[in-house]
């Protein structure tokens, strides 16, 4: 994830009162970031996985009062629906997923977050056997939601670059060896 990319976004949310959710926290390093410039009332994790305690340990420490799921996200029973889940609590205004492939599943399960509340969404996109699902919900998720899409590739010596990029060009990258990040952001 392109960490100087949150850290801008995460500053511009601060005046704003922003509401973020952090799907895939792993060890809560972006969850720690957003406390800094959010209250982290206004912050919900979602992390199934046991990172040998960190993420609580780095809750505890840094956000206390962030909202922690130990459920993953996605699209079906034994997962939260965001849809679902902004029936009873605030809509996020940025989204960050990084979930190892299972992008499709959170994307579905968020359709109506996209359309009603135009988060911006910080989508880590792992080039998986899933990629052509992945797509696809992207472009079901987006297409008519009226979003702009930027990417940012990263490069092992050159760091990294962004460019604007549009849902039929994500396609054409199937067989890339590379995962990327990509800026969804309401027009």
């Amino acid at each position: 994830m392109a960490r100087f990319q949150l850290l801008i976004i995460l500053n511009e949310l601060q005046s704003s009162g922003g509401v973020f959710y952090d799907i895939g926290a792993a060890t809560g390093y972006f969850t720690v970031l957003a406390a800094q410039t959010i209250p982290p009332t206004n912050i919900h994790v979602f992390e199934p996985a046991n990172q040998s305690g960190v993420l609580k340990k780095n809750l505890t420490r840094y956000a206390p009062e962030a909202t922690l799921h130990r459920r993953g996200v996605g699209n079906s029973e034994s997962t939260i629906r965001l849809d679902d889940y902004v029936q009873t609590n605030p809509a996020p205004t940025v989204i960050k997923i990084d979930v190892d492939g299972a992008e499709d599943g959170v994307l579905a399960g968020m359709y109506r977050i996209i359309k009603e509340s135009s988060p911006l969404v910080l989508l880590e996109v792992h080039n998986t056997a899933n990629y052509h699902n992945i797509c696809e919900s992207i472009r079901n998720g987006f297409a008519d939601a009226g979003y702009e899409f930027e990417l940012v590739k990263r490069h092992r010596y050159a760091g990294s670059q962004r460019e604007r990029t549009t849902l039929d060009s994500l396609v054409e990258m199937e067989n890339s060896e590379n995962d990327y990040l990509l800026i969804c952001s309401p027009e």
